[in-house]
Order: structure tokens, then sequence, then C-alpha cells
């Protein structure tokens, strides 16, 4: 393998402030056969994300236990246009698991709780078809609600462009050339 391959495959993927709604509607996804290929949700605007900022408030930290007996941690956190569903287990981070732990605790204590995460996007779809997303969390940090009118303002501008890039691209021909020369950002 390549040097230059090798620092592709290792680069990580930027995490983009995403809001609820556009996340929870995705319903493609798109995975390379090798088995360290990250995984990709496409959003119904355009977003091809792999990891995503999310920020709102904490409603709901409950532990689950689990076939082999380790505690899953299932949470939820709302913001304006929905609810992001997450979960931190064995495979997160210790830092992360601890921060869970006490987490649960202020919760229980009734205390109102906003939070930032950056997370890696999940994809489960049943037999049926019904196509469900969620996110396991590499990082949060309780903040205050300036921070998260800050975010906020950042997912909405970024859904803004996203819905701008969408209008422009359905008159144009789809072609990786067209939408270029047509403004369609890369990335979209």
């Amino acid at each position: 393998m390549g040097v230059e391959l090798m620092q592709a495959r290792i680069k990580r993927q930027p995490a983009i402030a995403l809001l609820a709604s556009e996340f929870s509607e995705s319903t493609l996804h798109q995975q390379g056969s090798g088995e360290y290929d990250p995984l990709f949700l496409i959003t119904k605007l355009g977003a091809k994300v792999n990891r995503v900022i999310v920020a709102g408030l904490l409603e709901r930290l409950e532990p689950r236990e689990t076939a082999n007996g380790a505690t899953l941690w299932q949470g939820q956190i709302r913001d304006p246009s929905g609810t992001h569903y997450f979960s931190v287990g064995d495979y997160a981070p210790e830092s992360m698991r601890q921060f869970t732990v006490d987490l649960s605790a202020r919760i229980d204590d009734g205390e109102t709780i906003m939070l930032v995460m950056t997370a890696k996007a999940r994809y489960f779809q049943n037999e049926e078809g019904a196509v469900y997303t969620s996110l396991r969390p590499e990082e949060a940090a309780v903040i205050t609600r300036t921070a998260y009118r800050e975010w906020l303002v950042k997912a909405a501008k970024g859904m803004l462009e996203r819905i701008d890039a969408r209008e422009k691209s359905i008159s144009l021909e789809k072609s990786i050339a067209s939408f270029s020369t047509g403004g369609i950002p890369e990335n979209l």
C-alpha cells in the first residue's frame, strides 16, 4: 500500500453541525468494502456525513444492561427541529463513559443540561426496510445557552447552504462537471 493511500485512509472525517431533523431523515448511506472504510450517511439535502456536531437539551439518559452483562447508556438530545438518539457503551473512550455516568447523576438530581457532542453517525435498517439513525459520541461537553445559540446559528446556516445547493442542482445536468460549474460545493 502506497504512503498516499495510507494517509488518505487514516485521515479523520470533518464533523459538521447538523440539526436533528436533517440527520434523522437520512435514509441513504455509503460505505466502502474495506474493513476500516468509514460509514457515511447522506442527508436529503445532500450532506455526506461521517461525524457530526450536535447540541441541545439532554432529555434522557438511561442505563441498559446488554446480553453480555455490560452497561449501554442510551440518551436523547433535543434541538428545535427534533431529537438525536445516542448510545455510549464499552466501545466508547473511558473519558466519555465517565462523563456519561456523571451526567446521569446530574439529571437524576433534576438539573437541566445543555450539551454539545461530536459523534460518529450510525445507520441501521431493519428487515422491513425502516431506517434508523443514531450517534456514537466521541466527545461531549456541557455548554451555556449562549454557546448553544451560537451552535444553532452555525447549524441553521449550514442547512440553508445545503438547501440553496439543492435548489441550484435541480436545474443542472446530473454530472460532477455540471454541478461544479453550477456552484455546487464539492462536499455536496
